[in-house]
């Protein structure tokens, strides 16, 4: 069959859902190097953030009809965040508050992305930070114009923030505990993450198993004394000593980026110390700077080959890319 393209409808005069105003965030001061900045502060496609101040956008509200919203089995929805991969929304589905997750089925594998929804029921069940997909009518994922689509419990909570020693230390406990559970899913078709897949070097480490890919605070909300975890859209195969490398390399790019080095320095040794104790491993600092090293040079890789890169990277203006060029040659 013949795939549609996702499509941005022409604004009418009324909008089609339901808009309110609702109290959101301020704009953080944290990029994530994989995207591109959006005009609200936040970034591409990242879920589970409270709404931002809901004025109807079509761009974003209005990517599927009222009545493909009803065959998601979504009512009262309202727009999240939005990028050029995937367009993230809050909504009722019956009495519960739940977040939908539309990804561009043009820009992704349908079978890796499929087992990467499977394999996330699955750890749900091994792991209770893991926030899972909902089954809707029986089904994990559905698909409506264009657009994959996975439906989530709604995340509560604030991310963690890591200028205070008892959140960097539950991030490390939490990751500890996420890779055991990860260890104990049985082999899936999900391949290397991203970055491991264009470097030369031969990475450092334990055996490969699956890791999140991105954990990072943006993707962790900390409610009731513990963290949830989502967005394993970098879900793959690596060692985990390159989970632990690549949180302290986006904290490390927020470092450079904010001229917060120092605050960077104190969570690298409570973050690192709090996974090691945790998971009872040893791990070596040398192996951790090889792999922030690999974590780079793929964003200089995919910058310089953007027909290669993540389709945050390849989709992002210019001037971005020179901001992130520039970054790079910091780090």
């Amino acid at each position: 069959t013949t795939r549609c393209r996702p499509r941005n409808r022409v604004p009418t005069t009324q909008p089609l859902l339901a808009n309110r105003q609702h109290r959101g965030h301020s704009p953080p001061d944290h990029t994530h190097p994989n995207d591109q900045p959006q005009p609200h502060g936040g970034r591409l496609a990242r879920s589970h953030l409270e709404p931002r101040n809901t004025r109807w956008v079509p761009n974003d509200l209005d990517v599927l009809s009222l009545a493909e919203w009803r065959q998601v089995g979504l009512e009262d929805v309202r727009a999240l965040t939005g990028g050029h991969q995937s367009r993230v929304f809050s909504g009722q589905l019956g009495d519960r508050r739940v977040v939908a997750k539309l990804t561009n089925a043009e820009y992704v594998d349908e079978r890796q992305f499929t087992a990467r929804i499977n394999m996330l029921e699955t750890l749900a069940q091994l792991d209770s930070s893991v926030v899972a997909p909902r089954r809707v009518r029986g089904h994990l994922l559905q698909q409506q114009a264009g657009w994959l689509i996975a439906v989530f419990p709604f995340a509560e909570g604030e991310p963690p923030d890591i200028s205070q020693p008892a959140d960097v230390s539950l991030m490390g406990r939490t990751l500890a505990n996420l890779h055991r559970a990860l260890a104990s899913v049985p082999p899936t078709d999900i391949g290397q993450v991203a970055a491991l897949k264009v470097t030369t070097r031969s990475p450092p480490g334990s055996p490969p198993q699956l890791l999140h890919g991105d954990f990072s605070t943006s993707n962790l909300r900390h409610h009731d004394g513990a963290l949830r975890v989502f967005d394993f859209d970098d879900c793959g195969y690596g060692p985990v000593e390159f989970d632990v490398a690549n949180t302290l390399y986006m904290e490390l790019f927020d470092a450079v980026r904010n001229n917060r080095r120092a605050r960077y320095t104190a969570f690298r040794a409570s973050f690192v110390d709090a996974y090691a104790s945790e998971s009872r491993r040893n791990i070596d600092d040398n192996a951790l700077d090889e792999l922030i090293e690999v974590r780079r040079d793929a964003l200089s890789y995919w910058i310089d080959h953007l027909d290669h890169a993540p389709i945050g990277i390849r989709t992002s203006p210019p001037e971005w890319l020179e901001q992130l060029r520039s970054l790079v040659d910091q780090i």
